[in-house]
């Protein structure tokens, strides 16, 4: 039996869910599933849309975002607390952050 490739395990690689263009540099099942929990916990928080894409990087295995024009921080906050409960790991005001775990506390 062949390996299963690190790359091209999902194609097409860019889905849209929930409004939110969302991508994994690599076609990779893991970073996929992330970005579709992701989309789908934002959803249910508020009916706006609030990030139009989500990018994957495969090579850094981080996820950034690109929010919609005119976002307020309230709505940023509801980004945030998203990102925390289904990424692993992902950019944030310039820095990277991780998922929290159940408790609240940040996993390394």
């Amino acid at each position: 039996m062949g390996s299963i490739a690190r790359k091209g395990q999902v194609s097409p690689g860019t889905l849209i869910a929930f409004g939110i263009s969302i991508t994994s540099r690599d076609g990779r099942a893991d970073e996929l599933r992330e970005l579709l929990d992701f989309a789908e916990t934002l959803s249910n928080t508020t009916d706006a849309i609030l990030v139009s894409e989500a990018y994957y990087c495969s090579v850094k295995r981080t996820c950034s975002f690109s929010f919609v024009p005119g976002i307020t921080p309230e709505e940023e906050a509801l980004v945030l607390a998203a990102a925390q409960l289904t990424l692993t790991r992902f950019e944030w005001q310039g820095s990277v952050r991780r998922m929290r775990g159940p408790t609240g506390a940040w996993l390394h």
